[in-house]
């Protein structure tokens, strides 16, 4: 972009540089400008491998043209679980979503964390685009609506919120949205 800007300077073709930036660099300015304000909640997010899970993903959605929002409203400092469980699962969850969701002109995912007095709550949903088969049917090993060699997300996802007896996987279709709740009880030593 740079060395394209200079040749218009080094020319004098003003007339030129204003319309290669209406059409070239004022869309991507107003999309990044956006999308900086749709995950400015990620600062709040202070367990470090979580907000790069988060970030790393999220990111990616927009990039891929997915409109993209995340909300938290209060800092999340800790959190009482297997770190790398919940990355992963939280990773599989996105994955799904902007699976999902990529391709489509109103594609969007919405995500949360929801800090309450007993628990964490992680919320993620996206839009449905096509006709899903029962929610049992998708957490089968294998099986997948995106063809062969897949369809190991959801199921290694049970396995996951399975062997972490602090954490609770809420999946519903709602409407024309899929939603995942995925609840971290807070389990203190004393208990």
């Amino acid at each position: 972009m740079l060395i394209s800007i200079d040749e218009y300077l080094k020319t004098d073709d003003l007339e030129g540089l204003q319309e290669y930036y209406q059409k070239n660099l004022a869309p991507v300015s107003n999309r990044v400008l956006k999308e900086k304000y749709n995950l400015e909640d990620l600062s709040r997010v202070k367990v470090k491998s979580i907000k790069s899970i988060l970030f790393s993903k999220l990111s990616y959605a927009q990039s891929q043209e997915i409109e993209v929002h995340f909300d938290l409203k209060e800092p999340l400092i800790d959190i009482i679980v297997n770190e790398l469980d919940l990355d992963i699962a939280l990773g599989i969850m996105l994955d799904n979503a902007i699976e999902a969701s990529v391709g489509h002109a109103d594609g969007e995912i919405m995500s949360a964390i929801f800090i309450e007095k007993n628990s964490t709550v992680f919320l993620i949903q996206n839009n449905v685009f096509e006709q899903l088969p029962p929610l049992w049917k998708l957490k089968e090993a294998g099986y997948s609506t995106k063809g062969k060699n897949r369809g190991i997300g959801l199921n290694s996802l049970s396995k996951i919120v399975n062997r972490n007896e602090n954490m609770i996987l809420e999946t519903r279709v709602l409407g024309a949205v899929f939603l995942q709740r995925l609840t971290v009880k807070r389990v203190s030593q004393n208990d």
